[in-house]
C-alpha cells in the first residue's frame, strides 16, 4: 500500500471504530463516552492535517497566495517593483519560450516620472539584427527566472512594429516615431509632446551628478526603481556623502530633481532633509521593493516629500 493509501486508510479506520461504538450499550462497556471521545480527537486532528502532495494534486487542490509560474504574485493594489539596472541587459521571450533578444535601454518621461518605453535588441533573431525597437514597458511581465522577461507577442507581429536603426536614436521628444509606436501598440497613455516634455535614456540619467542650488555636486543619481505593468517610476536612487561614514544610498521622488534641457547634471530642487537621510540604506544593502509593508511606507514618505517640493 502506497504512503497514500496508508495515510487514507487510518482515517477509514478511525471513522469506523467511532460508528462501531456508537452501537453499543454505555451499560455494557465502561467508559465508552471515554473512548468515542478520543476517537473522535484523533480523528479531528487526522483531517484536518494536509493532504500528502501527491494526494492534494489528485485531488485537484492548489495552494493559494503563492508566485504563479509566469512570475511573482503581486496584490492588485500594489506594483512589481524593480531596479532599471536589473531591466537594462535583461533577456526576453514571448509565451511560447522564444528568445526575443534582450532590453538595451529605458526611456524616461520625467517630467510624468513614468518609463514609457523598453528598447529591445533582438540580436539577429528573424533578421532584425541591425535594427531597435521600442515597446511600451507595460507589455514586459517578470518572470520566476533572474534576469528575464516576457514579452506575449507573436514573432510575426514584431516583424511589422516599427524600428529604428542603433546609429540614429530617435530624437524622444520631437519624432514622430514614438507617435507611430503609440498607434501600432494602441497605447492607453500616448506621450503628450510639449514644452515641458523631458525623455531622456535611462543610462544618461543613472550616474549622472545631482548637483543644488549652487551648483555643486550633492549626489549622484545610482537608479531608478521602476513598476512593471504602469512604468511609474516608484523613485529615483541617490548615492549620497553623508559628513560622517561611508556612502549611502536615498530614494527620493524623480521630481525631487529637476534634469536641465543640455544640461549634464540633474539639479536637486530642494537639499536632502532629516527625513530622506531616515530613509537612506548602505550600498549593497538594497531593500525589497516588493515587500508589502516597505512599499507602503515608501509610498508614503515620497508622496510627503512631493507635497513639501511643490510648495513656492
Amino acid at each position: 500500500m502506497s504512503g497514500n493509501g496508508r495515510f487514507l486508510h487510518r482515517r477509514v479506520v478511525l471513522a469506523r471504530c467511532i460508528a462501531a461504538a456508537g452501537t453499543g450499550r454505555s451499560r455494557r462497556f465502561g467508559g465508552l463516552a471515554r473512548l468515542r471521545t478520543a476517537l473522535a480527537l484523533s480523528l479531528s486532528v487526522s483531517l484536518a492535517a494536509p493532504l500528502p502532495a501527491a494526494a492534494a494534486q489528485g485531488a485537484g487542490m492548489e495552494r493559494s497566495g503563492a508566485a504563479s509560474e509566469g512570475g511573482p504574485a503581486m496584490r492588485a493594489d500594489l506594483q512589481y517593483l524593480t531596479r532599471a539596472q536589473a531591466l537594462l541587459g535583461s533577456r526576453v521571450k514571448n509565451a511560447a519560450g522564444e528568445d526575443l533578444g534582450k532590453v538595451e535601454e529605458l526611456v524616461v518621461d520625467t517630467t510624468r516620472q513614468v518609463a514609457h518605453y523598453a528598447v529591445l535588441s533582438f540580436g539577429g533573431v528573424l533578421g532584425l539584427g541591425d535594427k531597435l525597437y521600442a515597446y511600451p514597458i507595460r507589455m514586459l511581465r517578470p518572470t520566476s527566472a533572474a534576469g528575464e522577461l516576457t514579452l506575449d507577442m507573436a514573432r510575426e507581429r514584431l516583424q511589422q512594429a516599427p524600428g529604428f536603426s542603433p546609429e540614429r536614436w530617435p530624437e524622444w521628444g520631437t519624432s514622430a516615431y514614438l507617435r507611430n509606436v503609440d498607434r501600432y501598440f494602441g497605447s492607453a497613455e500616448a506621450t503628450q509632446a510639449g514644452p515641458t516634455l523631458r525623455l531622456l535614456r535611462a543610462s544618461e540619467l543613472i550616474g549622472s551628478e545631482a548637483v543644488d542650488g549652487e551648483g555643486k555636486t550633492a549626489a549622484k543619481v545610482a537608479d531608478l526603481v521602476v513598476g512593471l505593468g504602469n512604468g511609474r517610476v516608484a523613485c529615483a536612487v541617490l548615492e549620497v556623502q553623508p559628513a560622517e561614514g561611508g556612502p549611502v544610498l536615498v530614494p527620493v521622488a524623480l521630481s525631487a530633481l529637476v534634469f536641465p534641457h543640455g544640461g549634464n547634471a540633474a539639479v536637486l530642487r530642494a537639499p536632502l532633509g532629516e527625513e530622506a537621510m531616515r530613509h537612506a540604506f548602505p550600498r549593497g544593502q538594497w531593500p525589497n521593493f516588493n515587500d508589502e509593508r516597505y512599499q507602503r511606507e515608501l509610498d508614503t514618505y515620497l508622496r510627503d516629500s512631493e507635497v513639501k517640493n511643490a510648495r513656492p
